[in-house]
């Protein structure tokens, strides 16, 4: 095992043979890590592991960032289909770096070519080649969110494109506003709001409650177009709802 002090004594050579070999070391591991996961998560293994989705079993257990896992799904899930790349990257002949930059390329047609260049060449060298050159459809899309809102009778309509990893944030932030309707989300365990169902179990539960209004609060009974009573959580007391499930609807 070594120590702080046995790498500060090591002469020239030995430290950097010691870097050559441990970064290949890092890179077989990391390799490992990433198709193990990749198995893992096609085997659907989450949820008899306690989580609901792998990525949330990667947060929990291995303490990786969410925005990481989904990298680390990513790459496992492309290099499955392309097996012989993948052991070049579990072998240590290509590094993480270099699998990255190449999986925004990947297709059948130029896997060997893609292959021979990431076995052969720099990480530099092959950024240049590729430089220019189309990245698959799927990496070529850009995020975005787009609200359009009707003048006339303020109706809102949404469109949204945008990456697993921030679409599953942009609906856990709406879940977690609807429940903030209901919840002081302060007062919660943090872990409740990092993972979808028990967000989705917190929420069901919340919104079947009978609504506590404070006496003072109590003006004017508050009624839809119909005359039937609204559901204080469901308006603003001024005759404009304020969910009606939109939360819900958007996110289940």
């Amino acid at each position: 095992m070594y120590t702080t002090e046995a790498i500060a004594d090591m002469d020239d050579q030995a430290l950097v043979q010691t870097l050559e070999h441990s970064n290949k070391q890092a890179t077989i591991y990391k390799a490992l890590l990433i198709m193990s996961l990749a198995s893992f998560h096609h085997r659907n293994l989450a949820r008899a592991h306690g989580a609901p989705s792998t990525v949330v079993w990667m947060v929990r257990h291995l303490q990786i960032a969410e925005s990481t896992a989904y990298e680390y799904l990513r790459i496992g899930t492309i290099m499955q289909n392309y097996p012989e790349i993948a052991d070049a990257f579990l072998h240590g002949e290509i590094s993480y770096s270099m699998v990255r930059l190449i999986s925004r390329h990947l297709s059948p047609e130029n896997a060997y070519r893609l292959h021979e260049m990431a076995t052969s060449m720099t990480l530099t060298e092959v950024r240049q080649a590729l430089a220019g050159t189309r990245e698959r459809d799927e990496t070529l899309r850009q995020e975005t969110l787009r609200i359009d809102i009707d003048d006339e009778t303020g109706w809102a309509k949404m469109s949204a494109h945008m990456s697993p990893a921030t679409a599953a944030g942009f609906l856990a932030a709406l879940k977690i506003a609807e429940l903030a309707n209901y919840r002081d989300i302060r007062k919660m365990d943090p872990a409740v709001l990092q993972d979808p169902e028990a967000l989705d179990r917190e929420l069901e539960k919340a919104t079947g409650e009978p609504v506590k209004t404070p006496a003072e609060l109590v003006s004017s009974p508050m009624v839809d177009d119909e005359g039937k009573p609204l559901d204080p959580r469901d308006a603003t007391g001024y005759g404009v709802p304020m969910r009606h499930k939109l939360f819900a609807s958007l996110c289940r």
